[in-house]
């Protein structure tokens, strides 16, 4: 047998990623509303990339794409008044009810979700201010006493704060080597972020990160190339 043959389960998984970047330069129709095309495209990366960690980690996982503009607000500065949006999520996560909240912030200005109260979203910036293109990521969130998610008021209901209990995210953001970097922040348009209700081995930063850096990248150039030229100004 030849030893570079993949297994079937590695073969599987390099189509899902394959699936997944085709996805993303797949050539948009002129007549498609932005907004929703943007959702529409982010929701099928979300579920490729959910059927890829399920299959990597054995785990049932959650993938969501979390966004700092939402109705063409275009901000670049860290302000108090920065709120993180979730522009997308996995169908099956949505139809689970994790999508319920979403929809509830985006149409309640005191139900915002600041990104000082957001530790993923913390961490990314201060290493892309350092010039780092850096993952968050923990397999015992219940563990890590200084982590912040402003969702956690939405889960009172549920024995345990979140309803998640390991997380990796990486940032969708320009491409940092081509980037001069100069004390300011790279343009950081959100992050992809990847759950599971499980904790302990989940997921393994020397092998996911990578694989979510080949996705995040080339979907912030398709928002750059495809969605920013056509929002009104």
């Amino acid at each position: 047998m030849n030893i570079f043959t993949p297994k079937p389960k590695q073969k599987e998984l390099v189509k899902v990623l394959v699936d997944t970047l085709l996805e993303i330069i797949e050539t948009i129709n002129e007549k498609d509303i932005i907004e929703d095309l943007l959702t529409n495209k982010g929701t099928r990366i979300c579920d490729k990339l959910k059927k890829y960690f399920d299959m990597i980690t054995g785990f049932e996982c959650c993938v969501c794409i979390k966004t700092t503009h939402y109705k063409n607000k275009q901000t670049e500065d860290l302000s108090e008044d920065l709120n993180l949006y979730t522009l997308c999520r996995d169908a099956e996560s949505t139809k689970k009810g994790r999508g319920a909240i979403d929809v509830y912030s985006k149409n309640n200005p005191n139900a915002a979700h600041s990104v000082f109260n957001n530790t993923d979203f913390m961490h990314i910036w201060m290493q892309l201010m350092q010039g780092k293109f850096d993952s968050w990521h923990s397999n015992d969130l219940k563990n890590e006493p200084n982590y912040l998610n402003s969702s956690k008021i939405f889960y009172t209901h549920l024995k345990e704060p979140l309803p998640y209990k390991s997380s990796i995210s990486v940032p969708i953001c320009s491409n940092l080597k081509n980037t001069e970097h100069s004390g300011m922040i790279v343009r950081l348009w959100g992050y992809l972020c990847i759950d599971c209700n499980e904790s302990g081995r989940v997921f393994d930063k020397e092998r996911d990160k990578p694989v979510l850096q080949s996705i995040s990248m080339p979907f912030f150039n398709f928002i750059c190339k495809e969605i920013i030229p056509k929002q009104p100004q």
